[in-house]
Parts: C-alpha cells; sequence; structure tokens
C-alpha cells in the first residue's frame, strides 16, 4: 500500500546522494558562483518536503476509494443463500 512512497524516497534519496557527490567532483573546473548555483540547485530536500505529503495524500485517497469500493461490494448481496451455497460449492470443487 505504500510501495509508492517507498519508490518515491528512495527515487529521491538515489538522485540526492548522486548530485551530492558529482558536483563537488567538478568543483575546481567550475567558478565558485557556479559551483554555489549547481550545488543550491541540486539540493532538493525542500521539493521533497513539497511532494511528499501530496503524495500521501495521493495514497490516502486512494486507499480509501478502494475500502469504500470492497464495502460497497461486501453490502451489494442480494441473496444471501446463493452466496453461501456458491461460496461452499467453489470450496468444495476446489478439494
Amino acid at each position: 500500500m505504500l510501495s509508492p512512497l517507498s519508490f518515491f524516497q528512495a527515487i529521491f534519496l538515489f538522485i540526492f546522494i548522486a548530485s551530492s557527490v558529482t558536483i563537488p567532483m567538478f568543483r575546481h573546473k567550475l567558478s565558485y558562483i557556479a559551483f554555489r548555483t549547481a550545488f543550491a540547485a541540486a539540493y532538493i530536500i525542500p521539493y521533497y518536503t513539497i511532494i511528499t505529503p501530496v503524495v500521501m495524500l495521493w495514497i490516502i485517497r486512494t486507499a480509501k476509494r478502494r475500502n469504500k469500493k470492497a464495502l460497497e461490494a461486501m453490502q451489494n448481496v442480494r441473496n444471501k443463500r446463493e452466496l453461501y451455497f456458491s461460496d461452499c460449492s467453489r470450496i468444495w470443487n476446489k478439494i
């Protein structure tokens, strides 16, 4: 259920680590201002902080919809006897 959030966090962590390692490698090739600008642009934690609650809201809404559909499917049983015997028949046929 929380796998989208896990993937999202893993991607952001990978990008953050990769940029934090890669940009200092080019420090001697860039001017001080260009280096600081690139380093500041690669600091993605504020973006992560903004986007993570949106992803969590999406996960919560998706779970709510899924639970609501499951509850509606349980409540829309028209013939309880038919449902019971069809389930029993399905179980007996598996054996």
